[in-house]
């Protein structure tokens, strides 16, 4: 379990255990067709509020060099044209029905302008890192800057490099999550490790404007009476609306898989959908769990899915909202290839972190795969709460029984 407190957002500042010692841009290795442009789509730029931040670690290795690293990058961001381009506000034509709501929309220039690459070293190897790494320190392993008023010199990709003493490495991904979710970006590092092995990528980015395990239902609900619990225990007005009826939590769904004609794996965008699931949490875990499985199952593409997507088109592009929150959120990437990722072939990171910017409000539980050796059954729950809240999280009783590995916590839990 991965916790961590209340963020404001913002960049590794390298004050700590971390030090950036060089900044560059990478860039394909094939230029990219002049005038080619990715048009950002209505769910993209609902999620203008956000940023994503991946953070996969490896254990020293031969086949791990930064040198390496950046070549199989080049090779890898041939595929990706939109990674490497620029931002840039395209106004509608008042004529244009077609266009959508607002008075414009974000358009990807591919024009081969590179993704910003943080080169930097940690004053700690890496076990020793797993074992006594503060939240914020993570963070420091994920440059990222927020858009400028000058979008067009802006990279919307920092990727940072991050050598730990006896060779091991850290990759982060930082991004704003208008260009894609988690999935899309944990499928390029999956391309990336492919690309660096020499093998076939196993999937294509495609650019063009999935149903929940069991286990997330389990340890989404399980966490979601538990947060409320802890918050209503410090909340008068919390506890007796917990007791009067049904709570809600909002879920994320990626809905590649979910369509009649799905989306391919490589889809290159946005497709988490959000919806509102609702149990009587005074029913118990179990009934908890069985809501979310059946809210879930019961999702349409036509009355759900496709009504969504409108609703968004219908929303000015200029004006993004905040997708995750401020209700308590929970989004499932239990799906996502993460340790597929294989720099050396058979050996995938130690751990994989998935964090979410702009998740600001009553929290976010995030629900991602754990390494294959934790078994089939594992996950890894990062939570994104206010600070007292966290802290009452990770000492929580009915959690600690199932014996979590805590992870990235406050200082002083």
């Amino acid at each position: 379990m991965t916790a961590g407190g209340e963020r404001k957002g913002g960049r590794g500042t390298g004050r700590g255990r971390v030090t950036v010692v060089a900044k560059s841009t990478a860039v394909g290795v094939k230029p990219v067709r002049a005038g080619k442009t990715h048009p950002l789509s209505a769910p993209d730029h609902a999620m203008g509020r956000h940023t994503l931040h991946l953070v996969y670690y490896y254990r020293p290795s031969p086949a791990l060099d930064r040198d390496r690293l950046l070549e199989s990058l080049s090779e890898v961001l041939s595929y990706y044209p939109a990674m490497t381009g620029r931002l840039t506000w395209q106004h509608h034509d008042p004529q244009d029905e077609t266009a959508g709501a607002g008075s414009g929309a974000w358009v990807v220039k591919c024009n081969d302008a590179g993704v910003r690459m943080v080169d930097a070293r940690a004053d700690a190897t890496l076990e020793e890192w797993l074992r006594t790494a503060s939240d914020e320190e993570e963070m420091e392993l994920a440059y990222w800057e927020p858009m400028g008023p000058e979008p067009y010199v802006w990279s919307p990709y920092y990727i940072q490099i991050t050598e730990f003493k006896e060779k091991g490495y850290g990759v982060g991904v930082s991004c704003t999550h208008m260009h894609g979710d988690p999935t899309c970006v944990a499928v390029f590092l999956k391309a990336w490790s492919d690309a660096h092995r020499r093998a076939v990528l196993a999937h294509h980015p495609f650019f063009q404007p999935t149903a929940f395990l069991s286990p997330f239902a389990a340890l989404a609900s399980l966490f979601w009476l538990r947060i409320a619990s802890a918050s209503s225990s410090s909340s008068p007005a919390a506890a007796a609306a917990a007791v009067e009826g049904e709570a809600a939590l909002t879920l994320g769904v990626d809905f590649r898989k979910r369509m009649s004609a799905p989306l391919p794996m490589g889809y290159y965008g946005n497709a988490v959908f959000f919806s509102r699931a609702r149990a009587d949490l005074s029913r118990g875990w179990a009934h908890a769990a069985a809501e979310l499985d059946r809210h879930v199952a019961e999702l349409d593409e036509g009355r759900d899915v496709w009504a969504h997507a409108q609703w968004l088109r219908a929303r000015p592009r200029d004006a993004p909202f905040q997708m995750y929150g401020p209700e308590l959120t929970c989004v499932a990437l239990d799906h996502v290839p993460a340790y597929a990722a294989e720099f050396e072939a058979g050996v995938g990171p130690a751990h994989a972190a998935f964090r979410i910017g702009g998740a600001e409000g009553e929290g976010l539980i995030v629900v991602a795969p754990s390494p294959p050796e934790a078994g089939d059954a594992a996950r890894t729950v990062t939570l994104t709460l206010p600070s007292e809240l966290t802290a009452q999280i990770c000492r929580d009783d009915h959690i600690l029984r199932y014996g979590p590995a805590i992870m990235f916590a406050p200082p002083k839990i």
